[in-house]
């Protein structure tokens, strides 16, 4: 992946960080990274390099498929969500949801 050279150097710390500095100190890595931009800006395929620095799995969720104008069935689909992230791997899944346009 090709990265403007701050934007490299910011995710290698995020990536330093989870590793190894927050471990020295007894604290918990971050669980959540919030990824801002326009369409086609690399967004899924940061997240997903980062999963996979990290060893991580990643959970990558279209809101067009689960929002629905029924709550009761936007309830159960976000339920199925986040038992299947609970039993891949308990708290620490990474979720990256996106709206359908992304």
């Amino acid at each position: 992946m090709l990265l403007e050279s701050s934007l490299a150097e910011r995710l290698a710390q995020v990536i330093t960080n989870q590793r190894h500095r927050l471990r020295e100190f007894g604290l918990r890595p971050l669980r959540k990274l919030l990824l801002v931009g326009p369409p086609g800006t690399g967004k899924t395929m940061t997240a997903a390099a980062l999963a996979g620095e990290l060893a991580l799995p990643l959970f990558s969720i279209q809101l067009d498929g689960l929002i629905s104008r029924f709550l009761g069935e936007t309830a159960a689909k976000l339920r199925l969500v986040f038992d299947t992230m609970a039993g891949t791997r308990g708290e620490t899944a990474t979720t990256w949801v996106r709206s359908g346009g992304c």
